[in-house]
C-alpha cells in the first residue's frame, strides 16, 4: 500500500489523521480526496464505494497524498468522517 495509507490514524474506521484539517475547511462539492477528485457530495451520495476505490488506488501505489493534498496527509482520515456521518 502507499505510504499514504499506512498509518494506523489514516486507516482506523471513523479516525482522522492527525493535523489534518482539510474538512473543516472544504464547503460541499469540494475535494476531499485530492489524489483521485472525490467530492464531499460525491462520497455523502456513494460513502462505501468510494472509501473502496480509495483504498483499493492507494494499495496500487496511484497515490500522492503528500503533494496533492493540501494538508499533506491522507484523505481517508476525512473519507470516513464523512462517510460515518452518511452511513
Amino acid at each position: 500500500m502507499a505510504d499514504c495509507c499506512d498509518g494506523p490514524e489514516d486507516t482506523a474506521p471513523g479516525s482522522s489523521a492527525p493535523g489534518n484539517t482539510v474538512l473543516s475547511t472544504v464547503g460541499a462539492g469540494d475535494l476531499v480526496c485530492f489524489c483521485f477528485d472525490h467530492t464531499r457530495a460525491a462520497i455523502e451520495a456513494a460513502p462505501q464505494a468510494i472509501e473502496q476505490d480509495i483504498v483499493a488506488r492507494c494499495r496500487r501505489g496511484e497515490s500522492n497524498c503528500k503533494e496533492l493534498n493540501p494538508s499533506g496527509r491522507c484523505c481517508l482520515g476525512d473519507v470516513r468522517k464523512l462517510t460515518k456521518g452518511a452511513g
